[in-house]
């Protein structure tokens, strides 16, 4: 009687095996198993199918196959390798997704006219989503400072022409601007920008690229980069409503930083109309209720990494009421005085000429 239940059991289910191809270095099984399971049937008690099954156990009993996993499965699978095995299993996951994937087309394009492929079409199968898989298996070897299989992924993405994204890329970049490998994070960017991608939405990627520059020490790379960013019309860094005032408040700390030394390397000339305002904010990346971290940084470039420095002052504004009027620090604003602006110029950018907007004196 138990033969006969277990010749029913392998009647029931056909299983594949999928090569995996190695990843990083990392020992890897040489077969996967993938089960595929009719859709009016399910597993048999006790039977793991998994798309990734020799990195870690991401199915329970009785689960879906691969091959009938919805989006929201995959993504659940992903983040669960994640908190489980760290980037080496997500990564084997969506290297996994990537050879099903592929061992599908394959499979459909052998056999276009069967049954069995016309009843998968309509049944509506969705395929793994391949680049926020990818997205997250890169983004965890960036927070493990494992920017070699980060770029071996986005290579594999690539090379199966699903790299229409740029998240991949900016994780990537992250990956590489963790590791201190600044110059390839320049590579990627140039890589996105020589593939004709969109410069759209690449306010990530810029801005950890000047990172990995920035952390490197590397302040005329990040300078170079944000000029192509400002090329590119990624960066606009000039308030719109405020003459002659930078508006950074958006800016990551390395960006915002880059922006400045931008401006007075390139855009303040000879013609000064007024002081020069750069209202940070809190910063971007500031905690609500925290101290902000952005101008602290403006001012460490101002006082010590400018040569020579550039004197400023915090805003201040008069208040008063019934008890009588106080200056009023704004701690998301920095000015730079007008006469303070042309001392450095002359020391550091001389022009023969200058026109200069002299403010009425104050009260």
């Amino acid at each position: 009687m138990v033969p006969l239940m277990l010749l029913t059991m392998a009647a029931a289910l056909a299983v594949s095996l999928q090569p995996v191809r190695p990843f990083a270095g990392h020992p890897t099984p040489a077969l996967l198993a993938v089960c595929t399971v009719p859709r009016s049937g399910r597993s048999a008690p006790g039977m793991l199918c998994s798309a990734a099954a020799p990195v870690t156990s991401l199915h329970a009993a009785g689960d879906e196959a691969p091959h009938h996993l919805r989006r929201e499965d995959w993504l659940e699978r992903a983040q669960l390798a994640v908190s489980t095995g760290g980037h080496e299993a997500v990564s084997q996951l969506a290297l996994s997704a990537l050879s099903l994937r592929s061992s599908s087309i394959g499979s459909s394009d052998n056999h276009s006219s069967s049954s069995s492929s016309r009843n998968a079409a309509e049944g509506g199968d969705e395929e793994p989503p391949l680049v926020e898989l990818f997205v997250t298996a890169i983004g965890a070897c960036a927070d493990a400072g494992e920017w070699r299989d980060a770029l071996k992924l986005l290579r594999e993405l690539e090379d199966a022409g699903d790299a229409t994204d740029l998240a991949p890329y900016t994780e990537a970049a992250r990956a590489c601007r963790a590791g201190g490998e600044w110059a390839r994070a320049i590579s990627l960017l140039n890589r996105v920008r020589e593939r004709g991608h969109s410069m759209r939405g690449t306010v990530g990627l810029y801005s950890q690229v000047i990172g990995a520059c920035d952390d490197a020490g590397e302040a005329a790379k990040a300078v170079e980069i944000y000029a192509l960013g400002v090329q590119d019309k990624v960066f606009t860094h000039w308030h719109a409503g405020e003459p002659f005032s930078l508006d950074l408040h958006m800016f990551s700390q390395a960006t915002a930083v880059s922006a400045v030394r931008y401006v007075l390397q390139h855009e303040v000339g000879n013609f000064l109309p007024a002081d020069l305002k750069i209202i940070t904010g809190w910063g971007k990346h500031t905690v609500e209720g925290s101290v902000p971290t952005l101008l602290p940084r403006i001012e460490r470039l101002l006082a010590k990494e400018l040569s020579p420095p550039l004197p400023y002052e915090k805003q201040t504004s008069l208040h008063c009421d019934r008890d009588g009027c106080r200056l009023l620090e704004n701690d998301g604003c920095l000015v730079v005085p007008v006469h303070e602006l042309f001392r450095w110029l002359v020391d550091s950018r001389p022009f023969e000429t200058y026109c200069i907007n002299v403010p009425s004196a104050r009260a």
